[in-house]
């Protein structure tokens, strides 16, 4: 299973990248071959090739017709050899030079039928040798050489822009990769236990079914003796129930490690540049109102990140924290907005949209939202959550734990 969410991008890349070059390559293998060749050259070799093909073809009908006229020879000499089943033909003079002669013919329509095969084969050659020149003639008097150099350079400028990309993506990839090591370790290990686990149950079924096809008690004993000195127990049925239990162990927390991975992926991913904070949920610890130092805390570690920060309060902040606007504005930096909704409404619409405008604009806050469940930042879980207990301030996605108490 992947979990890092670069990893297909980096691959399509990677992909584009090396087909871009292959084009590239076979452009200027083209471009080469053009420049290094002539219409003139073609068409001589064509007209040579042509010439050979012409006299092998002549020297084939030769053979052919001595290879005919061998073979009717031979029929004649045939024709006058008597049967050697008869004694009387054995020691005939005249028969024995029928023999020979007619050996002799076939021996030698034999050497020509070689000779008559290396010909068909040498106008074989000769033809696509010459169907090859044809084509590459033909390509060469339609070939564009202008178009093709202004498609290299495409392809160039191309290539450059894809390596450029993918070396962009690459670096977040391994960034990501980082991020994910421990955890894929961890289910490496896991499934590696798991396949010991199904190994184990595996080989103590065999022994369970071995038990139930023995003949009697000796070799049931026996079979407890082998199962225990390979598996550490006598009994295939315990280690089947144990290992089974284990397996169905295993594959929970490799199911909540898997999850865990893919969530790790998700956030490692992400690109945030704009944080919109629920201003009056970051002043509570638990159900205590603990006023802006956490908030404070935050957006000075926020800052250090180098996120862009926008806080909304609730109209109640005010009554809160027994001051206005202006007071509240200045207890942050200038480069941190600070808005606080009308009289009587609540921010959480008002966090909602800021969110909306962009991907990479998230929000946190531990408000669930459930009223806007059809708001993009919510359907896209860009809210990030937080805690703040015991005097810090931590959001686990973020990485940050800064404390704002001692």
């Amino acid at each position: 299973m992947e979990y890092n969410p670069y990893t297909e991008t980096f691959n399509k890349l990677k992909d584009l990248a090396s087909q871009s070059n292959e084009k590239k390559e076979k452009i200027e293998q083209q471009l080469e071959w053009y420049n290094d060749t002539s219409v003139e050259e073609l068409k001589q070799k064509l007209h040579d090739n042509f010439l050979i093909s012409k006299s092998n073809r002549s020297q084939l009908t030769i053979i052919e017709n001595e290879i005919e006229q061998l073979r009717a020879s031979a029929k004649d000499i045939e024709s006058h050899i008597k049967s050697i089943l008869n004694p009387l033909n054995w020691f005939s003079r005249d028969q024995e030079k029928y023999r020979k002669k007619y050996r002799d013919i076939k021996n030698t329509i034999d050497d020509k039928e070689v000779i008559k095969q290396e010909y068909f084969k040498s106008i074989e050659g000769l033809n696509k040798t010459i169907n090859d020149l044809k084509s590459e003639t033909e390509n060469y008097i339609n070939y564009d050489p202008q178009k093709n150099k202004e498609l290299l350079d495409e392809l160039k400028s191309a290539i450059s822009s894809h390596l450029s990309e993918l070396e962009s993506v690459a670096k977040d990839k391994d960034q990501v990769d980082l991020e994910l090591k421990p955890i894929v370790a961890e289910i490496n290990i896991l499934e590696s236990n798991k396949r010991s686990a199904e190994e184990k149950s595996s080989k103590a079924k065999q022994y369970d079914d071995d038990l139930s096809a023995a003949s009697n008690s000796y070799q049931r004993a026996m079979i407890h003796r082998q199962c225990e000195g390979e598996l550490g127990e006598g009994s295939p049925k315990k280690i089947i129930n144990e290992e089974e239990r284990k397996t169905r162990r295993l594959n929970t927390d490799i199911q909540k490690a898997q999850k865990r991975a893919i969530e790790i992926g998700r956030w490692a991913a992400r690109t945030i540049e704009i944080v919109i904070i629920d201003g009056n949920n970051m002043c509570y610890e638990e159900d205590i109102f603990v006023g802006l130092q956490p908030l404070k805390m935050l957006t000075t570690e926020l800052q250090q990140k180098n996120y862009n920060i926008i806080v909304v309060f609730d109209s109640t902040i005010r009554q809160l924290l027994k001051g206005d606007y202006k007071e509240i504005k200045k207890q942050f930096p200038n480069d941190i907005k600070i808005h606080i909704v009308a009289t009587k409404q609540k921010a959480d619409e008002t966090i909602l949209e800021l969110a909306s405008n962009k991907e990479s604009n998230y929000i946190i806050s531990n408000d669930r939202f459930g009223d806007y469940n059809d708001k993009e930042a919510v359907k896209n879980e860009r809210v990030i959550r937080h805690e703040i207990v015991n005097g810090y301030v931590m959001i686990h996605e973020l990485k940050i734990r800064v404390q704002y108490a001692a």
